[in-house]
């Protein structure tokens, strides 16, 4: 646990700095995602305004499509300037001079962090969608708790048990 006091006192040291590029960092991602979302509305409001049918559906996708976009380029610039942070942090931790300016040091190797923010983009996506699939599957294969708990006075425990035994072949 001495690497928490190590980092605590670090941090305490350049308080402010680190405050400073917090908030840079805020401003400059929620700017950027604030511009992106203005094509977003305007598709949206596009496919409201359409009414129903496949216009309308298609500028929703559209604007899914946006809004995806959109988060990719707004986390890679963000993660971007959270590399900054990290050098900073890293030339403090070498005993290395360390300066506020360091919060921009990532643009200098801009295509690797912005890759790497959209690859981390990707990935978390992936993982967010691959908890709500398996949330769907398990949903699904407990849908007959209740009912069983009710009708067959089962405990929670062989509810759960007995749903997914009746549903498990029922994909």
């Amino acid at each position: 646990i001495a690497w928490l006091g190590e980092c605590w006192n670090i941090l305490k040291s350049r308080m402010g700095e680190y405050i400073a590029m917090g908030l840079i960092t805020l401003v400059i991602s929620y700017s950027i995602s604030f511009a992106l979302q203005i094509p977003m509305q305007v598709l949206f409001g596009m496919s409201s305004a359409t009414g129903s049918g496949e216009a309308a559906i298609g500028m929703m996708f559209a604007g899914i499509f946006a809004q995806m976009i959109g988060s990719f380029v707004t986390n890679a610039i963000t993660y971007t300037l959270w590399a900054g942070i990290i050098i900073f942090t890293l030339k403090l931790l070498r005993g290395e001079a360390a300066r506020f300016e360091d919060l921009f040091a990532g643009f200098k190797n801009f295509g690797a962090y912005f890759l790497a923010g959209i690859l981390y983009a990707l990935a978390t996506m992936l993982g967010l969608l691959a908890c709500l699939i398996g949330s769907l599957f398990i949903a699904a294969l407990l849908m007959f708790m209740v009912p069983l708990i009710y009708d067959r006075n089962l405990s929670a425990v062989d509810a759960f048990k007995e749903s997914i035994e009746m549903l498990k072949g029922q994909w």
